[in-house]
Protein backbone atom coordinates (compact mmCIF):
# COMPACT_ATOMS: atom_id res chain seq x y z
CA UNK A 1 0.00 0.00 0.00
CA UNK A 2 1.44 3.18 -1.19
CA UNK A 3 -1.05 6.10 0.84
CA UNK A 4 -3.37 6.19 3.72
CA UNK A 5 -5.56 8.72 3.28
CA UNK A 6 -7.32 9.90 6.81
CA UNK A 7 -10.62 11.23 7.27
CA UNK A 8 -11.73 12.13 10.49
CA UNK A 9 -15.15 13.44 10.05
CA UNK A 10 -18.18 14.34 12.57
CA UNK A 11 -21.55 15.26 11.22
CA UNK A 12 -20.46 15.67 7.96
CA UNK A 13 -23.42 14.88 6.31
CA UNK A 14 -23.25 17.97 3.92
CA UNK A 15 -19.94 17.77 2.88
CA UNK A 16 -18.48 14.22 3.23
CA UNK A 17 -19.66 12.83 -0.12
CA UNK A 18 -17.74 16.02 -1.80
CA UNK A 19 -14.47 15.26 -0.35
CA UNK A 20 -14.72 11.51 -0.81
CA UNK A 21 -15.04 11.67 -4.18
CA UNK A 22 -12.04 14.15 -4.95
CA UNK A 23 -10.09 11.81 -3.25
CA UNK A 24 -11.53 9.02 -5.31
CA UNK A 25 -11.24 10.84 -8.91
CA UNK A 26 -7.70 10.80 -8.54
CA UNK A 27 -4.86 9.77 -11.29
CA UNK A 28 -3.88 6.56 -9.03
CA UNK A 29 -5.12 2.98 -8.98
CA UNK A 30 -7.16 2.60 -6.24
CA UNK A 31 -5.53 -0.34 -5.29
CA UNK A 32 -2.25 1.91 -4.54
CA UNK A 33 -4.02 3.86 -1.62
CA UNK A 34 -6.91 3.37 1.03
CA UNK A 35 -9.13 6.15 2.57
CA UNK A 36 -10.12 5.81 6.31
CA UNK A 37 -13.27 7.50 7.46
CA UNK A 38 -13.36 8.00 11.07
CA UNK A 39 -16.44 8.30 12.48
CA UNK A 40 -16.39 10.56 15.71
CA UNK A 41 -19.35 9.32 16.51
CA UNK A 42 -21.56 11.84 14.17
CA UNK A 43 -24.93 11.81 14.60
CA UNK A 44 -26.66 12.78 11.82
CA UNK A 45 -26.56 11.04 8.55
CA UNK A 46 -22.63 11.14 8.52
CA UNK A 47 -22.39 7.28 8.91
CA UNK A 48 -24.95 5.91 6.62
CA UNK A 49 -22.97 8.43 3.57
CA UNK A 50 -19.52 6.85 4.80
CA UNK A 51 -21.41 3.29 4.16
CA UNK A 52 -22.53 4.18 0.95
CA UNK A 53 -19.92 4.98 -0.47
CA UNK A 54 -17.60 2.19 1.02
CA UNK A 55 -19.94 0.22 -0.74
CA UNK A 56 -18.92 1.88 -4.51
CA UNK A 57 -15.60 2.08 -3.72
CA UNK A 58 -13.87 -0.56 -2.74
CA UNK A 59 -10.75 1.59 -0.83
CA UNK A 60 -12.74 2.73 1.73
CA UNK A 61 -12.86 1.33 5.43
CA UNK A 62 -14.69 2.83 8.33
CA UNK A 63 -13.40 3.65 11.79
CA UNK A 64 -16.32 4.34 14.69
CA UNK A 65 -16.42 5.44 17.94
CA UNK A 66 -18.12 7.59 20.59
CA UNK A 67 -16.92 11.22 19.88
CA UNK A 68 -13.46 11.89 21.29
CA UNK A 69 -12.83 14.49 19.47
CA UNK A 70 -10.43 15.48 16.03
CA UNK A 71 -6.92 14.38 18.16
CA UNK A 72 -8.13 10.61 18.36
CA UNK A 73 -10.21 10.68 15.64
CA UNK A 74 -6.93 10.88 13.54
CA UNK A 75 -4.46 8.60 15.55
CA UNK A 76 -7.24 5.99 15.74
CA UNK A 77 -6.78 7.01 11.76
CA UNK A 78 -2.83 6.67 12.14
CA UNK A 79 -3.15 3.16 14.23
CA UNK A 80 -4.99 1.14 11.40
CA UNK A 81 -3.03 2.69 8.67
CA UNK A 82 -1.42 0.82 6.54
CA UNK A 83 0.40 2.68 3.77
CA UNK A 84 4.13 3.55 3.54
CA UNK A 85 2.69 7.29 3.34
CA UNK A 86 0.22 9.33 5.07
CA UNK A 87 -2.17 12.32 4.86
CA UNK A 88 -4.93 13.75 6.78
CA UNK A 89 -7.77 15.49 4.87
CA UNK A 90 -10.87 17.06 7.06
CA UNK A 91 -14.02 15.98 5.91
CA UNK A 92 -15.09 19.52 4.92
CA UNK A 93 -11.81 19.89 2.40
CA UNK A 94 -11.30 18.43 -0.68
CA UNK A 95 -8.02 17.56 -2.92
CA UNK A 96 -7.90 19.15 -6.32
CA UNK A 97 -8.32 17.07 -9.15
CA UNK A 98 -5.41 14.47 -10.45
CA UNK A 99 -2.67 15.71 -7.93
CA UNK A 100 -1.97 12.44 -5.97
CA UNK A 101 0.06 10.70 -8.54
CA UNK A 102 2.46 13.97 -8.41
CA UNK A 103 2.48 13.83 -5.12
CA UNK A 104 3.11 10.23 -4.43
CA UNK A 105 6.17 10.26 -7.33
CA UNK A 106 7.48 12.87 -5.30
CA UNK A 107 7.65 11.30 -2.32
CA UNK A 108 8.94 7.76 -3.29
CA UNK A 109 11.30 9.29 -5.79
CA UNK A 110 13.11 11.60 -3.08
CA UNK A 111 12.56 9.35 -0.68
CA UNK A 112 10.84 11.85 1.48
CA UNK A 113 10.11 11.64 5.13
CA UNK A 114 7.61 14.61 4.24
CA UNK A 115 6.02 16.20 1.49
CA UNK A 116 4.53 20.19 1.66
CA UNK A 117 1.30 19.95 -0.54
CA UNK A 118 0.00 23.18 -0.82
CA UNK A 119 -1.78 25.36 0.65
CA UNK A 120 1.00 26.17 2.46
CA UNK A 121 2.45 29.48 0.23
CA UNK A 122 5.69 29.61 -1.74
CA UNK A 123 7.89 26.31 -0.87
CA UNK A 124 11.43 24.87 -2.19
CA UNK A 125 11.38 21.69 -3.93
CA UNK A 126 14.71 21.22 -3.16
CA UNK A 127 15.42 18.67 -0.27
CA UNK A 128 16.12 19.90 3.35
CA UNK A 129 15.38 18.79 6.59
CA UNK A 130 12.25 19.56 8.84
CA UNK A 131 14.45 21.86 10.87
CA UNK A 132 15.45 23.95 8.22
CA UNK A 133 11.81 24.59 7.38
CA UNK A 134 10.85 25.15 11.02
CA UNK A 135 13.34 27.83 10.92
CA UNK A 136 12.02 29.47 8.37
CA UNK A 137 8.44 29.10 10.13
CA UNK A 138 5.69 26.28 9.48
CA UNK A 139 1.97 26.55 8.72
CA UNK A 140 0.56 24.05 11.38
CA UNK A 141 -2.40 22.56 9.46
CA UNK A 142 -1.65 18.85 9.83
CA UNK A 143 -3.35 18.41 6.60
CA UNK A 144 -0.96 20.25 4.57
CA UNK A 145 2.08 17.60 4.89
CA UNK A 146 2.02 13.95 3.61
CA UNK A 147 4.41 11.91 6.02
CA UNK A 148 6.13 8.88 5.68
CA UNK A 149 3.94 6.39 7.88
CA UNK A 150 7.20 4.94 9.47
CA UNK A 151 8.15 8.41 11.42
CA UNK A 152 5.24 8.73 12.72
CA UNK A 153 5.15 5.25 14.75
CA UNK A 154 8.88 5.69 15.07
CA UNK A 155 9.31 8.47 17.25
CA UNK A 156 5.41 8.26 18.54
CA UNK A 157 4.24 10.97 17.11
CA UNK A 158 0.66 11.29 17.85
CA UNK A 159 -1.94 14.12 18.35
CA UNK A 160 -2.48 15.43 22.23
CA UNK A 161 -6.44 14.79 23.15
CA UNK A 162 -8.82 16.78 23.73
CA UNK A 163 -7.67 20.03 22.45
CA UNK A 164 -7.98 23.09 20.25
CA UNK A 165 -5.17 23.81 17.70
CA UNK A 166 -3.74 20.26 18.31
CA UNK A 167 -2.05 20.99 14.73
CA UNK A 168 -0.13 23.93 16.18
CA UNK A 169 0.98 21.14 19.02
CA UNK A 170 2.04 17.98 16.37
CA UNK A 171 3.39 19.79 13.80
CA UNK A 172 6.32 21.19 14.68
CA UNK A 173 7.08 18.46 16.20
CA UNK A 174 6.65 16.22 13.14
CA UNK A 175 8.96 18.78 10.99
CA UNK A 176 11.82 18.55 13.54
CA UNK A 177 11.97 14.63 13.16
CA UNK A 178 11.49 14.50 9.53
CA UNK A 179 15.17 14.66 7.78
CA UNK A 180 14.32 14.75 4.16
CA UNK A 181 11.33 17.81 3.55
CA UNK A 182 10.17 19.00 -0.08
CA UNK A 183 7.25 20.85 -1.50
CA UNK A 184 4.88 20.76 -4.30
CA UNK A 185 4.95 23.67 -6.60
CA UNK A 186 1.28 23.77 -7.16
CA UNK A 187 -1.31 23.51 -4.08
CA UNK A 188 -2.96 20.02 -4.25
CA UNK A 189 -4.70 20.71 -0.92
CA UNK A 190 -8.81 22.83 -1.00
CA UNK A 191 -9.30 24.37 2.07
CA UNK A 192 -13.22 24.82 2.41
CA UNK A 193 -14.42 27.43 4.83
CA UNK A 194 -17.66 26.33 6.77
CA UNK A 195 -19.82 27.67 9.32
CA UNK A 196 -19.30 26.15 12.62
CA UNK A 197 -16.15 24.87 11.71
CA UNK A 198 -13.48 24.64 14.79
CA UNK A 199 -11.44 27.20 13.24
CA UNK A 200 -14.24 29.50 13.04
CA UNK A 201 -16.53 28.95 16.49
CA UNK A 202 -15.28 31.81 19.04
CA UNK A 203 -15.02 29.72 22.37
CA UNK A 204 -12.92 30.99 25.63
CA UNK A 205 -11.05 27.18 25.32
CA UNK A 206 -9.51 28.04 22.17
CA UNK A 207 -7.18 30.80 24.10
CA UNK A 208 -6.39 28.24 27.03
CA UNK A 209 -5.45 25.29 24.89
CA UNK A 210 -2.94 27.55 22.44
CA UNK A 211 -1.27 28.44 26.02
CA UNK A 212 -0.96 24.56 26.55
CA UNK A 213 0.22 24.23 23.17
CA UNK A 214 2.98 26.70 23.60
CA UNK A 215 3.91 25.13 26.97
CA UNK A 216 4.27 21.25 25.35
CA UNK A 217 6.21 22.55 23.26
CA UNK A 218 8.38 24.73 25.35
CA UNK A 219 8.87 21.29 26.98
CA UNK A 220 9.64 19.78 23.82
CA UNK A 221 12.48 22.13 22.76
CA UNK A 222 13.98 22.03 26.15
CA UNK A 223 15.14 18.49 25.68
CA UNK A 224 17.01 19.88 21.96
CA UNK A 225 20.12 20.79 21.71
CA UNK A 226 20.29 24.70 21.87
CA UNK A 227 21.31 24.92 18.09
CA UNK A 228 18.04 22.96 17.48
CA UNK A 229 16.01 24.36 20.15
CA UNK A 230 16.29 28.02 18.62
CA UNK A 231 14.22 27.03 15.66
CA UNK A 232 11.11 26.97 18.28
CA UNK A 233 11.34 30.70 19.19
CA UNK A 234 9.70 31.90 16.32
CA UNK A 235 7.25 28.80 16.37
CA UNK A 236 5.92 29.72 20.09
CA UNK A 237 6.12 32.99 19.59
CA UNK A 238 3.71 33.61 16.53
CA UNK A 239 1.51 31.16 18.71
CA UNK A 240 1.70 33.34 21.61
CA UNK A 241 0.46 36.09 19.28
CA UNK A 242 -2.14 34.06 18.34
CA UNK A 243 -3.47 33.24 21.54
CA UNK A 244 -3.27 37.57 22.19
CA UNK A 245 -5.42 37.55 19.52
CA UNK A 246 -7.93 35.24 20.09
CA UNK A 247 -7.89 36.65 23.44
CA UNK A 248 -8.48 40.39 22.66
CA UNK A 249 -11.97 39.38 20.49
CA UNK A 250 -13.04 37.27 23.28
CA UNK A 251 -11.97 40.50 26.21
CA UNK A 252 -13.82 42.85 24.90
CA UNK A 253 -17.24 41.07 25.31
CA UNK A 254 -16.31 40.23 28.92
CA UNK A 255 -14.43 41.87 31.81
CA UNK A 256 -14.43 38.19 33.47
CA UNK A 257 -12.33 36.37 30.34
CA UNK A 258 -10.13 39.30 30.05
CA UNK A 259 -8.97 38.93 34.11
CA UNK A 260 -8.97 35.14 33.36
CA UNK A 261 -6.60 34.96 30.22
CA UNK A 262 -4.28 37.75 32.66
CA UNK A 263 -4.13 35.66 35.51
CA UNK A 264 -3.08 32.50 33.32
CA UNK A 265 -1.02 34.47 30.48
CA UNK A 266 0.96 36.11 33.54
CA UNK A 267 1.91 32.26 34.87
CA UNK A 268 3.49 31.73 31.48
CA UNK A 269 6.52 33.92 32.29
CA UNK A 270 8.98 30.92 30.69
CA UNK A 271 7.79 31.10 27.20
CA UNK A 272 8.73 35.03 27.35
CA UNK A 273 11.97 33.47 26.80
CA UNK A 274 11.39 32.44 23.70
CA UNK A 275 9.92 36.12 22.30
CA UNK A 276 12.78 37.71 23.53
CA UNK A 277 15.18 35.15 21.67
CA UNK A 278 12.83 35.40 18.57
CA UNK A 279 14.01 36.34 15.08
CA UNK A 280 11.36 39.69 14.92
CA UNK A 281 11.97 42.74 16.35
CA UNK A 282 8.28 43.12 17.75
CA UNK A 283 8.00 40.21 19.24
CA UNK A 284 11.46 41.08 20.62
CA UNK A 285 9.77 44.10 22.40
CA UNK A 286 6.78 42.07 23.51
CA UNK A 287 8.81 39.23 25.08
CA UNK A 288 10.92 42.12 26.97
CA UNK A 289 7.59 44.52 28.14
CA UNK A 290 5.55 41.22 28.99
CA UNK A 291 8.54 40.23 31.45
CA UNK A 292 7.88 43.42 32.83
CA UNK A 293 3.91 44.23 33.14
CA UNK A 294 2.90 40.20 32.50
CA UNK A 295 -0.69 41.10 33.42
CA UNK A 296 -1.58 43.83 30.81
CA UNK A 297 -0.31 41.28 27.99
CA UNK A 298 -3.39 42.01 26.17
CA UNK A 299 -3.04 45.90 26.23
CA UNK A 300 0.60 45.39 24.95
CA UNK A 301 -0.11 43.55 22.50
CA UNK A 302 -3.40 45.99 21.37
CA UNK A 303 -0.52 48.85 21.24
CA UNK A 304 1.77 46.74 18.87
CA UNK A 305 -1.11 45.39 16.63
CA UNK A 306 -2.77 48.63 16.29
CA UNK A 307 0.51 51.31 15.79
CA UNK A 308 2.87 48.18 14.43
CA UNK A 309 2.61 46.70 11.12
CA UNK A 310 1.91 42.63 12.11
CA UNK A 311 4.40 40.58 10.71
CA UNK A 312 2.99 38.24 8.21
CA UNK A 313 0.47 35.35 10.32
CA UNK A 314 1.70 36.75 13.44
Amino acid sequence: MRLSIVVPAYNAAPFLERCIRSLEGQDVAREDYEIIIVDDGSTDETPLIAARLSREFGNIHILTQTNKGLSVARNEGIAHAEGEFLMFVDSDDALRPACLAAILERCESQDLDLLRIGAVGAGSAAVCSGLDVLRGRVKVCAPFSVCRKALLDEHQLRFFPGIFHEDAEFTPRLYYYAKRVSSLPEDAYVVNRTSGSITGTPDPKRVHDMLLVMDRLDAFAAGLPWSERKAFHDCISSNMNYALHLATDFSVASSDLRRNFAQAFAGCSKLFLHLRASSRFRWKMEGLLFGLFPRRALCIYSFFYRFVKPDPDA
